[in-house]
């Protein structure tokens, strides 16, 4: 999920904000997240929801938290049928 707006559309990355701390997805989201969001590269999805968050999703941060922006993305997966 790559935050953006209507005003400027571009696919920020690298902003300010706080790493990602495994310790603030909850265990149902973690589960959620492995069906919608794996890692098919390596298998380490941790560490690859790890690089999505600190690369984008920290873009998000005055809108979503980060266990808010990875339900935004989970919901966004369930309701296109991705």
């Amino acid at each position: 999920l790559w935050p953006s707006n209507y005003s400027n559309p571009t696919k920020p990355s690298n902003c300010a904000g706080s790493q990602f701390d495994a310790r603030n997805l909850a265990p149902q989201m973690r589960t959620k997240l492995k069906i919608s969001w794996p890692d098919v590269e390596s298998g380490n999805d941790t560490k690859f929801w790890e690089g999505e968050w600190n690369k984008h999703g920290k873009c998000s941060k005055d809108r979503l938290n980060q266990m808010q922006y990875f339900e935004r993305s989970h919901d966004m997966w369930m309701s296109h049928n991705i």
